[in-house]
């Protein structure tokens, strides 16, 4: 028998009755620029805006879960206590750590103004032409009653844990870019050609509740160019370099904003906490 899929498709636009907006984070791309007056990176030749802009359904924790298809039918995984939010195929594929907010909802007027982070991602492509749904995590919540309560704080550490990978990310990327800028004049090396300052990277590690990020060059003359080298290196060649130092005052420029990135967001956390049990 043939399946109508143009009736499915109706009623997967009946329940996508809220309107989102999908922002991203540039992930430090190369044409990253750093905008000093405010302390943050923007694209490069690109105004800043989101990503995407359409239809969706925020879905309240513990009242729906969606997982990929098995064998062409709808699987149910276990009870959530995440949000969920149902995308069309239409949408751009989304990544942990991307940021949705609602500008409309029909469902819930509450839901306008507010914020989800990314938490997860688990993606299926269904008949009715929609994208299944993604475990997203608010800014902020209400909640009416204790186990309400109980069960999103039991669900915030991951998106505690996904905010400090942001953090962390962002002002690593920060440092980065601060170290090529400072390798561009003086103090620093004043460097003429644009191989030392591509040379500088940056990796993340997560480990469990751990988040590490590492600035790097593989530039064998970067702890010279930092610290000065007075005498002949295992080449025979003869030096007398003094000192142009780039990275260090990149790190004490970038270290107090990320140290209060962090301290803010224990506050809010804090704020919320007292703000729910004020409620209760």
């Amino acid at each position: 028998m043939a399946l109508d899929l143009s009736g499915v498709r109706r009623i997967v636009e009946r329940l996508l009755d809220d309107e989102v907006r999908l922002w991203r984070d540039t992930d430090g791309a190369s044409g990253d620029e750093l905008d000093e007056k405010t302390g943050e990176l923007r694209t490069g030749g690109h105004a800043a805006g989101p990503l995407w802009k359409g239809p969706a359904a925020i879905v309240l924790p513990g009242q729906l879960s969606f997982a990929p298809p098995l064998d062409g039918v709808v699987a149910s995984s276990p009870v959530s206590t995440a949000y969920q939010a149902l995308l069309p195929l239409s949408a751009p594929s989304v990544r942990v750590d991307d940021v949705l907010s609602v500008s409309r909802s029909g469902r819930d007027a509450q839901l306008v103004g507010r914020r989800f982070r990314v938490a997860g991602v688990a993606v299926g492509a269904y008949s009715g032409g929609a994208r299944s749904a993604f475990g997203a995590h608010p800014d902020a919540g209400a909640f009416r009653d204790p186990i309400q309560l109980a069960t999103a704080l039991t669900g915030m550490g991951t998106a505690v844990r996904a905010r400090t990978r942001a953090i962390t990310r962002h002002h690593a990327m920060l440092l980065r870019v601060r170290i090529q800028k400072n390798a561009s004049g003086r103090p620093g090396p004043n460097v003429v050609t644009g191989r030392y300052r591509a040379s500088w990277d940056l990796k993340m590690a997560v480990a469990g509740s751990q988040v590490s990020a590492v600035v790097f060059t593989d530039a064998p003359q970067q702890r010279r160019l930092e610290y000065g080298f007075v005498g002949v290196d295992r080449l025979g060649r003869h030096y007398q370099q003094p000192p142009y130092p780039h990275v260090e005052p990149a790190f004490r420029q970038t270290q107090p904003g990320f140290l209060e990135a962090h301290v803010r967001r224990r506050a809010d956390l804090c704020r919320w906490c007292r703000g729910r049990r004020a409620a209760g």
